[in-house]
């Protein structure tokens, strides 16, 4: 295909419409429910979010969470010496402090998600087909997790390392855990992206640079081709389907990969 499927945008106006509530909105405060505890040093506390706005938390390690309307977290009132575990059914956005001795970890009924320090959002709302881990920073390991009443035979799909601009995609009907490309990835390093009568196979590689995308391309037959363009203000998308009209090529994303197809150019 020569671009992004609707389907992106569709699913990018969706995230959009999550995580564009405003500060003020964000920061609205919440009512947590202590309870428990549940076993003798562990006692937890509960926010359901009941409004109709993203809440943030701040967690015992300084770590911070925005909760989305109809979602619940779960977590101790202080975190262990060993890890850091949360429970979420539904979404929310996580932003975690940094603690390699003690791993953060979201638990939803479908998958567990492994973190350092990072940030990311985690959706598995209740009745979900999916469920998805999407990272903005760092780097996540995703796990499945079993199924309630799941037949003991079944053998989970293995885990899998997310980094920012990808996200991975759970199943358990399916038993099928993969990594995809979130809906429109955002630039991680500076760049212009103007580019005069520059081989294509440079402005591909500042593209993956720009947005740790990874992109796969014929070096050799397009080391022959020139552009001239200026890509500023367009998506990582739109930027791949200008350089595409230009050169009458085309792309599509396979395992959170960008596969490049372009007929190449003579040589002078």
């Amino acid at each position: 295909m020569a671009g992004a499927p609707a389907a992106r945008w569709a699913a990018a106006a969706l995230l959009a419409l999550g995580f564009g509530l405003g500060a003020r909105q964000f920061w609205t405060a919440a009512k947590p429910q202590v309870v428990g505890p549940t076993t003798a040093a562990v006692q937890w506390v509960v926010y359901p979010n009941t409004s109709q706005q993203v809440v943030g938390i701040t967690l015992p390690d300084s770590s911070r969470v925005q909760l989305s309307p109809g979602s619940r977290l779960k977590y101790p009132r202080t975190f262990g010496t060993k890890q850091r575990p949360v429970y979420l059914v539904g979404k929310a956005f996580f932003k975690v402090q940094r603690d390699t001795t003690r791993p953060f970890q979201v638990y939803t009924a479908q998958m567990l998600t492994t973190v350092l320090g990072t940030s990311f959002t985690v959706q598995a709302y209740q009745g979900q087909k999916k469920a998805v881990v999407e990272v903005k920073t760092g780097r996540v390991r995703v796990s499945p997790r079993v199924v309630a009443n799941a037949s003991a035979s079944i053998a989970l799909p293995a885990a899998i390392v997310v980094l920012p601009n990808q996200q991975a995609v759970y199943s358990p009907e399916r038993q099928q855990l993969q990594r995809e490309l979130v809906a429109q990835p955002v630039q991680l390093k500076s760049q212009s992206f103007v580019f005069d009568d520059r081989p294509v196979p440079e402005v591909l590689t500042a593209l993956e640079q720009a947005y740790g995308v990874h992109i796969v391309f014929d070096s050799k037959s397009l080391a022959n081709c020139t552009v001239t363009l200026a890509l500023r203000n367009k998506s990582l998308y739109g930027k791949l389907d200008v350089l595409c009209k230009t050169l009458g090529a085309s792309y599509e994303e396979v395992n959170a990969q960008i596969l490049f197809h372009g007929p190449g150019c003579q040589g002078s």
